[in-house]
């Protein structure tokens, strides 16, 4: 409970315990943003969780009720992860940052928390994320037969 409800525009930032950033979100209630939630009582829900969330178009007022009104849409709740032995460490990160699962090695794609890609590379299992400014990022891996987003921090 937040104690308060948010405006035309907003900002929603996530932090550890130890007050590192995790994840922030930065909306609007006009065009790019979806503006079906705009007076409406309805509220925004990432569409699904493997898009990016600081993208207008990742957002949609797909709960009829809004939120907290009501639970928010199953679709953000994901049953059956085949994902789970797929690690990256250490996190926050430093120089490398490494990738462990079910295969030897992934293709990968970074993105800055703005949607732009910073890197690509195939065929790895270690990428050197040593040049990269402090900040949160988010990692696309995939193999033959999946693909998963998660976020890191280079500190």
């Amino acid at each position: 409970e937040l104690g308060f409800g948010f405006g035309g525009s907003d900002e929603v930032r996530l932090y550890t315990s130890d007050d590192k950033l995790v994840d922030e979100v930065k909306y609007e209630s006009e065009s790019p943003w979806p503006t079906c939630a705009y007076e409406t009582g309805n509220t925004l829900e990432l569409i699904t969780p493997e898009l990016d969330n600081s993208l207008p178009e990742s957002w949609n007022c797909i709960n009829e009720n809004g939120s907290p009104n009501a639970v928010n849409s199953s679709g953000l709740y994901i049953e059956n992860v085949t994902y789970s032995l797929l690690k990256i460490f250490p996190n926050p990160v430093k120089n490398s940052l490494y990738i462990s699962g079910d295969t030897s090695s992934y293709n990968i794609k970074i993105y800055s928390l703005l949607g732009q890609l910073v890197m690509a590379a195939s065929n790895v299992d270690e990428v050197d994320v040593s040049s990269f400014a402090k900040g949160v990022y988010l990692i696309k891996i995939s193999n033959e037969s999946s693909t998963t987003t998660k976020r890191f921090i280079k500190l």
